[in-house]
């Protein structure tokens, strides 16, 4: 697999970090993301399998379906279940969005702290409202999800 571009000793990368550079940086990309997903199914199924579970990952999918104004009901059919499902101890969920220019961040809320984060690589003036608006969204719809899955008590 040949790298977009040209690795150098001043980079300080090891044999993996030179592999995951050109699997991510290559010319043609997946555009399916596999990377974010997979990671999400990875921390999810060890918070499932955890004694102090605490944290949600969602997948990419769940703020685009967000994003394209799916109901509550249709959301919590799909989601509840395998990825958010009652945990009395939540303290975190995190959320990966991708814009459609192909630009990721990452929407984190801290139950505890009572804080919603945005952590973005590329912070553009122009984009902020947009971003902004689109955690806005996604935190309303997992804060009924929150409310809905305590009510139904789903385990």
């Amino acid at each position: 697999m040949k790298c977009a571009f040209k690795t150098t000793s001043d980079m300080l990368l090891d044999h993996v970090e030179i592999r995951v550079c050109a699997y991510v940086f290559q010319e043609d990309f997946d555009t399916r993301q596999v990377i974010i997903l997979m990671m999400a199914f990875k921390v999810t199924l060890n918070q499932h399998n955890a004694l102090s579970k605490t944290v949600w990952c969602l997948p990419p999918s769940f703020a685009d379906d967000v994003g394209k104004g799916n109901s509550i009901e249709a959301l919590h059919e799909f989601y509840s279940k395998d990825w958010m499902r009652r945990f009395d101890r939540l303290q975190h969920i995190y959320v990966p969005i991708e814009e459609t220019r192909g630009h990721w961040y990452l929407m984190v809320i801290s139950i505890d702290d009572q804080k919603i984060y945005q952590l973005d690589s590329h912070p553009r003036d122009d984009l902020v409202e947009g971003r902004q608006r689109t955690i806005r969204n996604i935190v309303c719809i997992v804060t009924v999800f929150d409310n809905l899955t305590k009510r139904y008590l789903l385990t």
